[in-house]
């Protein structure tokens, strides 16, 4: 999702809008996508209020913040209505059914259709020049909504497996007598439990997006 920087004392363009009809057209775009995703946005929150999506709170505001690092793109006028933008809406608007209709990871789904609608808008008004100025900071969204449950599933209880038979060799290594059974550690006369939250996948989640935002702003090579 990266590009690479400006060289050195290029002048950045600024984006320039000339044309309220322009304003009040992006304005209502958006704030019909807003409402009809409204649901989406709430449920969200409410996972960023957890300790596995915490980070969902900063990943607008790096958004924003990458959109203005590559401001250098960004097109002295913006050329719409371009109605190659019409296709992503035509991608996110199936995805936005599934989810809602046969409940297959519906929050990961609608956020997959979210992220195209917001292409959509940004090819429509602002043309190619646009989305290739912000296909990284709306793309970089993704990264604020919740995983499917069975991904979450899938990637948990091996952690906390993993957290389970780490804990049982530290124990038995300072000199507790320990054994396990699944994800209980029988500590002489105690019963331990590693809980699902002490799996880590939050730390990993937090990792990735941490470890994605770096690598869109460091200044080296792809490789």
């Amino acid at each position: 999702m990266s590009a690479p920087l400006p060289a050195a004392g290029h002048s950045p363009a600024a984006a320039t809008v000339r044309s309220p009809a322009w304003i009040a057209a992006v304005a209502a775009t958006l704030g019909v996508v807003g409402f009809v995703y409204l649901p989406l946005l709430r449920y969200s929150f409410g996972e960023w209020l957890k300790p596995d999506y915490s980070h969902g709170f900063l990943v607008p505001l790096f958004s924003a913040y990458l959109a203005w690092l590559w401001k250098a793109w960004a097109p002295d006028e913006f050329a719409w209505p371009d109605v190659r933008g019409l296709g992503f809406f035509l991608a996110a608007a199936p995805l936005y059914v599934a989810a809602r209709f046969f409940n297959v990871g519906t929050e990961w789904l609608q956020g997959v259709s979210l992220v195209l609608a917001l292409l959509g808008v940004v090819t429509v008004y602002g043309g190619v020049a646009a989305l290739r100025w912000l296909y990284g900071p709306v793309l970089f969204l993704m990264f604020m909504f919740p995983l499917p449950y069975k991904v979450e599933h899938t990637l948990g209880w091996p952690l906390q497996r993993t957290a389970a038979v780490g804990s049982e060799y530290v124990l038995q290594t300072i000199g507790y007598p320990t054994y396990r059974e699944g994800v209980l550690l029988h500590c002489q006369d105690h019963v331990l439990e590693v809980q699902n939250a002490c799996n880590g996948l939050s730390m990993l989640l937090t990792f990735v997006t941490l470890s994605t935002a770096m690598a869109l702003v460091v200044k080296r090579p792809w490789l």
